[in-house]
């Protein structure tokens, strides 16, 4: 199944603040990425960080009034569904 992930946030900092965020799509053996876009504004340097199990994060230094964009086409294929009893 292909997915269309858009999420826009925005934050207000009263001084320079180290983030860490995980918002971008999972890197994984049954989902793949199609196309992705990830915008900061205003601009800022990202220390980028990708686990084990393709979860990916950023780190950055925010201040003011700062958004995060990111868009992303993901095709999950056939993934597994929960079985009936699992809990979310």
């Amino acid at each position: 199944m292909r997915l269309n992930i858009n999420a826009e946030l925005t934050y207000g900092f009263g001084s320079p603040t180290q983030i860490i965020a995980a918002i971008e799509a999972a890197r994984s053996p049954d989902q793949t990425i199609i196309s992705e876009n990830l915008v900061i504004s205003p601009d800022a340097e990202l220390v980028l960080a990708e686990g084990e199990d393709g979860e990916r994060r950023f780190r950055a230094v925010l201040s003011g009034e700062a958004a995060i964009s990111y868009a992303a086409t993901v095709d999950n294929h056939q993934r597994a569904l929960l079985e009936p009893e699992a809990r979310l």
